[in-house]
């Protein structure tokens, strides 16, 4: 059995709420994440 763990790390001047408040509306994600389909 194997076990897969990948991390990434990112440093910002956000706060912990801008950051959830962008999150928290899945309909502008596409918005900010290019890759989503």
């Amino acid at each position: 059995m194997f076990k897969w763990i990948h991390s990434e790390e990112i440093n910002t001047e956000a706060s912990s709420e801008q950051i959830w408040a962008m999150w928290e509306n899945a309909a502008t994600w596409p918005c900010w994440d290019h890759e989503l389909e």
